[in-house]
């Protein structure tokens, strides 16, 4: 599948694509960091770092930023990091690795999406930042993601997305096709930089909409996929590598003398759906050690008490700075978003991190309806213990 139709103004043929955007971004490389940022209001940079924090980029990941460009995507990358060790940056342009070698001590591979010389099974992050227009093929490309992503490995695709609406839709037209381009050659006087925000907007304006992505990383063999949508035209695609190998390490223990009634024993789902003991071994090892033993103690006897415990030290982790140490001894009628300052997306990562550890199934829907601590808490009860064979 095509990102979007050929645009033979540029090029003739698919098959000739790369070599003119290789060329486009070359020339434009000198230019390309100012451009963006003042085009976005100075706030892509903290807007990357957002996105890449809430969906889940963590300190000892390997990352390969795909299509780096200049290195925006991974110079946040590193800072959440830590370092820029971990960090694999590939691109066909070597005019914009040029720039991005000069900011951080990545990896840098040359390279494109559809075919990356690197080895299977070797990022546990993977990220592309307002680029997926460029690559030739969408199935190829997110072959590829799936075949270099560790099983349990995530994807991030940052992209923008022609609003539908008739006035927005307007006015989105009116900026990237005609007031961008234009201030972009007043500011820098060069018609490369003038070239590249056209051609930017021109393949906004004739992207694939975002169902045909969505469906071509489940065809993909891509696990979870979903987009979350910002401020109405950011795109942020995600999806999971999934495991093949059955979780074996901690089966389920029958209920010993004494155990609470109220949940039964956890019962992992069969070996077909299992995660990856790789995936779930590393899920679990990420949980605080007080979690992570009430973790175990749940699946050894249900107690709800071990339940709560383990969700609301994911929870901690996703809280905003100032959050209160433990939200475990707050009323239940304190508001997620109101009262505590969470965002819908921080909530939405949480659940489905339950959702991941536990094997359990939880819809958009459902998410939605999470408003408040108590609500969360009889949430997750709710659905664990439907989930549990008696």
């Amino acid at each position: 599948m095509l990102p979007h139709p050929i645009l033979t103004s540029r090029y003739p043929t698919a098959e000739a694509k790369p070599e003119f955007v290789n060329r486009l971004f070359d020339r434009g490389a000198a230019y390309y960091d100012a451009v963006v940022d003042w085009g976005f209001l100075h706030s892509g940079a903290a807007y990357r770092r957002w996105a890449l924090k809430q969906h889940g980029l963590r300190p000892s990941h390997h990352l390969l930023d795909v299509a780096c460009g200049t290195g925006l995507v991974a110079v946040e990358a590193a800072r959440i990091l830590g370092t820029a060790e971990n960090i694999t940056c590939l691109d066909p342009s070597e005019g914009m690795m040029a720039v991005a070698r000069s900011k951080l001590a990545a990896r840098f591979v040359v390279g494109r999406a559809e075919q990356m010389p690197l080895p299977d099974d070797s990022f546990d992050f993977l990220t592309m930042g307002y680029a997926l227009r460029h690559v030739t093929s969408l199935d190829e490309t997110f072959r590829e993601y799936r075949r270099v992503l560790k099983p349990g490995g995530k994807l991030l695709i940052l992209e923008i997305t022609k609003p539908t609406g008739r006035v927005s839709g307007f006015f989105f037209r009116v900026y990237f096709g005609r007031i961008y381009p234009f201030l972009a050659y007043l500011f820098t006087r060069s018609g490369d930089a003038r070239e590249m925000m056209r051609y930017y907007w021109e393949t906004m304006d004739a992207c694939v909409p975002p169902d045909s992505v969505l469906k071509a990383l489940g065809d993909a063999g891509l696990t979870r996929v979903r987009r979350n949508i910002v401020l109405g035209i950011f795109s942020e695609y995600t999806a999971v590598k999934a495991g093949g190998t059955a979780l074996r390490d901690h089966p389920a223990a029958s209920t010993p003398p004494n155990a609470p009634a109220t949940m039964a024993p956890v019962v992992l789902p069969s070996a077909t759906e299992a995660p990856s003991a790789v995936e779930q071994e590393d899920r679990i090892r990420r949980l605080p050690d007080e979690a992570r033993a009430a973790f175990f103690r749940f699946q050894a006897r249900g107690d709800p008490i071990d339940l709560d415990q383990v969700v609301f030290a994911i929870l901690k982790d996703f809280a905003p700075r100032g959050s209160p140490v433990r939200l475990d001894q707050l009323p239940g009628d304190k508001k997620l978003i109101d009262d505590l300052g969470f965002d819908s997306l921080a909530i939405t990562e949480v659940v489905f991190y339950v959702e991941d550890l536990f094997q359990i199934s939880i819809t958009n829907e459902e998410i939605s309806k999470v408003r408040s601590l108590g609500d969360l808490r009889s949430f997750i009860r709710r659905k664990i213990d439907g989930h549990q064979t008696p």
